[in-house]
């Protein structure tokens, strides 16, 4: 392995072109900007003032999406029959990964519904219910792979709609809009996986005509997208109410929003914020393991290429 590694090494540090991806991450990822998903796959980047969504690019399909600041990939939970896969696009290409399966999801608990980040590189937590119902009562974790880690147990909160990263406050929040069994509209929930607790963060009254949710990391704002006729509308979650800001102006509905912003480290690959050798391996097992994490290039293969992508990302440090 070492010598193997040595090799590859000397490689790199003869072949790498300086700065060719993080020059265009740095400049795409200035500050938080709020990215949506249309029912038919149009990319849209959407102003939080007006609620007007400007097209970016096409994947084709849409459903829930979310974004993983430590990898700077959107995550999309294909919204059609495939019901257990997901997507990693590059919000600044639009290069899209081939659709990776969920494995090992619990018998008889395969309804699976919205997705987000969970916190950790390469994590993902997704709403999930008994098979062959709208209702989601649990969580599950996946990796980049689509492989479970983890199943909660029932969560009590019945009809669970969503889950949402809060970065600006490092909690998972869960909400459901159309609650009127009395359990918590919008709660931060601790230990979901383990024994879980639950903090009130608002009450706002049941509403039905609201999807996907995304919270800003840079305010902790909350955010979900609104449904009517006409394409939809942003909606901010207020404490006891609604904030309705203003349409998409597209012509199929918003299905799916995320922020997207700047990585702590992307090269921290074994996340304990240093940049070292240890990086380099995590970086290569994922290669060898043919894991979407590895793609730093972002073109949907795993080639050299993302070798030399991830020493760049190395050699421009932390910030």
């Amino acid at each position: 392995m070492a010598r193997a590694l040595d090799k590859l090494l000397g490689h790199l540090t003869h072949s790498i072109v300086p700065g060719v991806i993080l020059a265009s991450a740095t400049i795409a990822f200035a500050s938080a900007r709020m990215v949506g998903v249309t029912a038919d796959g149009q990319v849209v980047e959407i102003d939080i003032d007006t609620g007007v969504a400007t097209p970016l690019f096409s994947i084709g399909q849409g459903g829930p999406l979310a974004f993983d600041p430590t990898t700077q990939r959107l995550v999309l939970k294909l919204n059609d029959d495939a019901a257990t896969e997901l997507v990693f696009i590059d919000p600044v290409s639009g290069v899209a990964s081939p659709p990776v399966g969920l494995s090992g999801l619990p018998p008889m608990f395969e309804n699976v519904a919205t997705v987000d980040y969970a916190g950790e590189s390469g994590r993902y937590v997704l709403t999930a219910g008994p098979t062959g119902t709208v209702f989601e009562d649990r969580l599950v974790l996946v990796d980049s792979t689509g492989a479970v880690l983890d199943t909660s147990d029932d969560l009590g909160l019945g009809d669970n709609d969503g889950v949402v990263w809060d970065d600006l406050n490092s909690r998972l929040v869960v909400h459901d809009y159309n609650a009127s069994d009395g359990l918590p509209p919008v709660a931060a929930i601790d230990d979901p996986f383990g024994t879980p607790t639950y903090m009130l963060l608002a009450t706002p009254p049941f509403r039905s005509n609201v999807g996907d949710s995304a919270i800003d990391p840079r305010t902790g704002r909350l955010y979900t997208t609104g449904f009517d006729s006409s394409g939809g509308f942003l909606v901010e979650v207020l404490d006891t109410s609604y904030a309705d800001i203003g349409a998409f102006g597209t012509s199929e509905q918003v299905v799916g929003i995320a922020f997207v912003w700047d990585a702590a480290c992307r090269a921290d690959l074994d996340g304990d914020g240093q940049l070292t050798i240890f990086d380099f391996l995590s970086f290569q097992n994922l290669f060898d393991a043919g894991d979407p994490l590895a793609d730093f290039d972002g073109d949907g293969e795993l080639t050299i290429f993302d070798f030399l992508s991830f020493q760049n990302a190395f050699d421009a440090g932390c910030p």
